[in-house]
């Protein structure tokens, strides 16, 4: 458990300073409650008693002091000052408790802000080993369990320890054997969660597990919805969540029983504490007037300290629960650190600066913030693109692969050429388009841009580039805010976003809607045609003013009527913009300046059209 704790700490955003605050303030309700209960055994005395004004020498002080009072009226005005001062500790309480639930749910709003800048700062390499339903489930759920199965209950264990620890030795001063018969009878609680130590954990991995599982499945099932419904497999995907569900059922059921146990055996503590005490004293001849006394302080004190201790086991337990939570938060966290410090190293090496890599890495900016939004408006420089794109000896190889990706790649694209990569499957085209798009970092060789690499300043570099995937990712939002990808509504600029929805040639399709820009194309553009979509991602890298665009088999799903539109639109920017292509179909790259034939990961022909294709297809006749 002690190693839970340090991971908590690391996975938590607060400062050291705000934990102490809150241990103090902790501390100080604890001490209010055991003084406010603590005030109750002599009250009672004095009520029985008033004898008592005169031998407390503070309490004959205030009596005279008061002057106006007899001694009635006097226990009186201290019977409503120990109701004014119980009325403060309430409210102390509640507050503290307020602060507690204040300070989860930042901490929840942090670590959901700060999960999802790390995982958008993940090099692309990560996302391709990790599913987007884990981070997801990461984000979402396991943020929000962090929150309500861990960082509270702990933090109220820690309050509530505060207050039984001081009510114990309260109750110690008052009656040190009631106090003893307590902690005794605690044993066999203390026994029955020590006995389920190894199996709360496990509840709580299961919980996960099945909650990982049936978003898994849910995101199947309906990411592939025209699928599942032509093939008819709606039942296999129904059976599989109630499967999942029946497992998160039968783990949180277990859990939940054991974690009321603690509750109901403290009451019979508390009873058996009552009894054993009574007994023992009738049984030793004590004075019956400081028996009444003490039980009045042992029957209150028992309001709080069953409670708190009942808690403290329970935020002990769902600690324990969680544990599996705990270690995937701090797994996500350093496994992203791991990756980045990879990268740098890479990115280092490219630069030939290894020895700087820490430093590097410090360097590398954790929020996004510095990539404004490119609308005109409030980016204060937008990025040119004047100059050539040079790819000097670029080699990459997968972890655990024997063969290169691309080996010795060198070639240069002049400002406004446009060029295309061609080749059989498993060639390279692809991982060399992602190393171009910076989302792979060579593990030798250099890409510059306009005579200076472009590593160092890789974020510079992405937002000249517009790149459009064979499936264009569309959100399920209006046409406008899909072309101002990443813009919000109250920034975009209409001038541009008319202007990019021309030279995409969608005019004709935007005039015809009947919300025009503001139609909504439906999750990943369902209610646009292909087509359609593929000019919206044109379209997309046109308003964001990118200068390169890099075309990964833009028309390869295309019907030959729609690909010829969309190959149209692209043709109409030749020469306005610098054009990387990579096409299965070779009809698409006629109009390139320069075509490179890529076969096991290198460039083993380059040339006009007609010196590559139309050679090629001589060869293999």
């Amino acid at each position: 458990m002690v190693r839970d704790l340090v991971k908590l700490r690391y996975i938590l955003p607060a400062k050291n300073l705000s934990l102490i605050l809150m241990i103090l303030l902790f501390l100080f309700s604890s001490l209010l409650e055991v003084f406010g209960i603590g005030v109750v055994g002599p009250f009672i005395a004095l009520a029985s008693n008033t004898e008592i004004i005169y031998e407390t020498p503070y309490l004959e002080r205030i009596f005279k002091l008061i002057g106006v009072l007899d001694e009635r009226q006097f226990v009186v005005f201290i019977g409503l000052t120990v109701i004014v001062f119980f009325c403060i500790k309430t409210f102390v309480a509640w507050i503290t408790q307020v602060i507690i639930v204040a300070f989860s749910d930042k901490q929840q709003k942090l670590i959901v802000a700060r999960m999802t800048e790390e995982y958008l700062s993940a090099p692309y390499i990560y996302h391709t080993r990790k599913s987007t339903s884990s981070i997801v489930d990461a984000i979402i759920e396991v943020a929000n369990t962090f929150t309500g199965m861990i960082l509270l209950p702990v933090l109220t264990a820690t309050s509530n320890i505060f207050v039984a620890s001081f009510l114990l030795i309260l109750l110690y001063k008052t009656s040190s054997l009631t106090v003893i018969v307590f902690i005794i009878a605690l044993f066999p609680v203390i026994l029955l969660m020590n006995k389920f130590r190894a199996k709360v954990p496990a509840w709580g991995k299961a919980v996960r597990r099945s909650k990982e599982e049936i978003i898994k499945t849910i995101n199947h099932a309906f990411g592939g919805i025209k699928e599942t419904k032509i093939i008819g497999c709606e039942s296999y995907f129904n059976e599989k969540v109630l499967q999942r569900a029946e497992n998160l059922e039968k783990a949180h059921v277990n859990f939940a029983s054991f974690q009321m146990v603690p509750r109901y055996l403290m009451e019979i503590v508390a009873v058996l504490g009552v009894v054993a005490t009574v007994n023992v004293s009738i049984l030793s001849g004590s004075n019956t007037d400081d028996l009444t006394s003490t039980l009045g302080v042992f029957a209150l004190a028992s309001i709080r300290l069953i409670p708190s201790i009942s808690n403290t086991f329970a935020g002990i337990n769902k600690l324990r629960n969680s544990s599996y939570t705990i270690n995937q938060l701090y797994f996500d966290s350093t496994e992203l650190q791991k990756f980045r410090l990879e990268e740098t190293q890479s990115i280092s090496q490219i630069n030939g600066s290894t020895n700087q890599t820490a430093s590097a890495l410090d360097a590398m900016p954790i929020s996004l913030s510095d990539r404004s939004y490119q609308d005109g408006h409030n980016s204060p420089q937008a990025p040119t693109a004047k100059g050539e794109i040079v790819l000097n000896k670029v080699s990459y190889t997968y972890t655990g692969a024997l063969d290169y990706a691309v080996k010795d790649i060198s070639l240069r694209i002049k400002q406004g050429e446009s060029i295309a990569f061609i080749g059989k499957s498993g060639s390279g085209k692809t991982t060399l388009v992602d190393i171009i798009l910076g989302l792979l970092s060579p593990q030798s060789g250099d890409i510059s841009f306009s005579g200076q690499s472009v590593y160092q300043d890789i974020a510079h570099w992405q937002r000249l580039i517009g790149y459009i995937p064979q499936s264009i990712f569309l959100m399920d939002d209006t046409i406008e805010n899909n072309i101002a990808f990443g813009v919000p509504k109250d920034l975009i600029n209409r001038k541009k976003l008319y202007q990019a929805i021309s030279a995409a040639h969608l005019d004709e399709v935007v005039s015809n809607l009947p919300d025009g820009v503001n139609t909504n194309v439906g999750e990943r553009g369902v209610l646009l045609s292909g087509g359609q979509r593929q000019r919206i991602g044109i379209a997309r890298s046109l308003y964001h003013d990118s200068e390169i665009l890099v075309l990964d088999e833009a028309t390869a799903a295309l019907d030959t009527e729609t690909e010829k539109l969309v190959t149209e639109s692209i043709k109409s920017l030749s020469g306005q913009k610098t054009i990387i292509t990579i096409a299965h179909r070779l009809s698409t790259i006629e109009h390139c300046d320069c075509v490179y034939l890529l076969d096991h990961g290198q460039i083993v022909r380059s040339g006009k059209y007609q010196d590559v294709v139309c050679a090629e297809s001589s060869s293999q006749t």
